[in-house]
């Protein structure tokens, strides 16, 4: 099996200034991102320090700039940089400290109304290896909730993730359960998931398929989930650990949504009895994870290709929908929408392709509602209208 040896970190650790100036520059009538009350509706903890923002300039995001000071000269696709090169960081978005253990809503409360005796909603899930999770304030055992859980890029941690994504700040508004777990550390103490071609380089061997599946099932014991909507969003090293457990698990998965990452690149690793809704995102620009893909793991539209093959969708019937402005640090709507929807039992498949963006694009606050849209809704909405 071919593994990938990441090279990813340092394209997070754009300086402050780089990305302060990028946004100066941009488009000027760019919404501003929404406010807490707009979409949580409700005071809580969630798993970023306090005070942050979708698009804080305190938080460290980028693209690959900085990628051919350290390797001394721009990454080819059909060859993979020395891991062991000076200034090499982890796929980590900036160290923030420990991710922080959420707190639930106060208000919260497993079953609300009608249910006797009470128990306690829980914070934590996993066991000896825990996950966050986090639960809308309104939560009542009475509605079955979609499911997400976000996974963090190779060295990163559930904060980081969550930092980046935002996912927490919509789960009341958007009326879903959260769970943010962390990979297992690697012997450079990276935190990674064992994923086909990325990102086990120690050949640690653990099987991420099952702890996952088994965060996924203690969810349902304990709460009250909708078992038709459960989805895995990832970034990096966690987009491809989505794709796996949609391969692995398509009795569990509903659908994924990857940024920066590919299937296996081994189609026999990748066989699920049934598909999902797949939505697949990369920018065309990425260093680390070229979309035209390289020996090492499987391009962008190989990736697009294997999923529609797997969820009988026609491949010659597809539609576009119209192109939006998720990058800040590429001007005008750089993002370029298809969806393929004439597929078997309620099954898609998406790509959005943003020209121009590298590995880590610096994301606008339109694109976590609009990706949770095309999972939860009508995939063939495209997201925003």
């Amino acid at each position: 099996m071919r593994i990938f040896q990441p090279i990813e970190g340092f394209a997070y650790a754009v300086f402050v200034l780089t990305l302060a100036t990028a946004c100066a520059d941009s488009d000027s009538t760019s919404p501003s991102p929404p406010e807490e009350n707009e979409t949580n509706g409700s005071e809580r903890t969630d798993l970023r320090s306090v005070g942050s923002k979708p698009n804080d300039s305190e938080q460290f995001r980028g693209d690959d700039t900085g990628f051919e000071d350290i390797f001394g000269e721009e990454y080819d696709a059909g060859e993979e940089p020395d891991s062991s090169a000076d200034g090499m960081e982890d796929d980590a978005l900036p160290a923030d400290g420990a991710s922080e253990r959420v707190v639930v809503e106060e208000d919260g409360g497993i079953g609300g109304s009608g249910i006797y005796p009470p128990q306690p909603l829980p914070e934590q899930l996993g066991g000896d290896r825990p996950a966050d999770v986090l639960i809308p304030v309104d939560y009542t055992s009475e509605t079955f909730y979609p499911l997400v859980l976000q996974l963090h890029g190779y060295g990163g941690n559930a904060s980081q993730i969550d930092s980046y994504f935002n996912l927490s700040a919509y789960v009341s508004s958007r009326q879903f359960i959260l769970i943010t777990p962390n990979g297992k550390a690697d012997l450079e103490g990276g935190q990674y998931w064992n994923a086909p071609d990325c990102c086990d380089k120690y050949d640690g061997g653990d099987d991420d398929v099952a702890y996952l599946a088994g965060l996924i099932e203690e969810a349902q014991e304990v709460l009250s989930i909708d078992s038709e909507r459960i989805f895995v969003v990832g970034l990096s090293n966690g987009a491809f650990m989505a794709h796996f457990m949609a391969c692995s698990r398509p009795d569990l998965i509903r659908g994924i949504a990857s940024l920066a990452g590919q299937a296996p690149s081994d189609p026999e690793l990748c066989q699920p009895a049934q598909g999902g809704r797949i939505l697949q995102i990369h920018g065309t620009l990425d260093a680390i994870i070229p979309f035209n893909g390289s020996f090492v793991f499987n391009s962008t539209p190989e990736t697009v290709d294997l999923w529609v093959k797997n969820n009988g969708c026609d491949p010659e019937e597809f539609n576009a929908q119209d192109p939006q402005n998720y990058d800040y640090l590429v001007p005008g709507a750089e993002t370029s929408k298809l969806v393929y929807s004439s597929c078997e039992a309620e099954q898609s498949v998406g790509l959005w392709t943003l020209t121009g963006s590298g590995h880590v694009p610096f994301l606008h606050p339109d694109f976590t509602p609009d990706m949770l849209s095309w999972l939860f809704d009508d995939a063939s909405s495209g997201g925003a209208e």
